[in-house]
């Protein structure tokens, strides 16, 4: 997942408790989203997986 694992789990919870999501600001202001809100656009580039390692596999 990257170096931005931690704060790709926190975006995810923040995903699975707030009942209506309309924009990664509203992310970011969830209680279990510990970090800034620009460290979401981070975590899902960083979170994303090298393709070429997992096709070779």
């Amino acid at each position: 997942m990257g170096n931005g694992k931690d704060a790709l789990f926190d975006l995810m919870d923040a995903v699975l408790v707030t009942r209506s999501v309309y924009s990664f600001v509203e992310l970011s202001t969830s209680p279990v989203f510990r970090r800034q809100w620009s460290s979401i656009y981070e975590a899902i580039e960083d979170g994303l997986p090298a393709r070429k390692e997992l096709m070779q596999l």
